[in-house]
């Protein structure tokens, strides 16, 4: 199960969780977080091979989902949607 912690989020009211996989099963849950609730993805506990196929998924997830992504850094990604509700 994908570990995370809450951040606080401002402009939705809420607090944002933030997933850290350590392996690409566990993108499954964290694609199924993104539809209802925003979400930070950090990729620092996977291995340097599955980074790029974990960002891909959860993008192509968030694509699909009509959601905005922002770079924070090269290893953590907001997902949101694209107007707050």
């Amino acid at each position: 199960m994908a570990k995370g912690i809450k951040m606080q989020n401002f402009l939705y009211g809420e607090n944002i969780k933030t997933f850290y996989p350590r392996s690409l099963v566990e993108v499954e849950e964290i694609i199924k977080y993104l539809k209802t609730k925003p979400l930070i993805l950090s990729l620092t506990k996977l291995k340097n091979n599955d980074k790029q196929r974990a960002l891909d998924l959860v993008c192509g997830a968030s694509y699909s989902l009509d959601k905005s992504i922002c770079v924070l850094d090269k290893n953590n990604y907001l997902f949101i949607d694209k107007t707050p509700q």
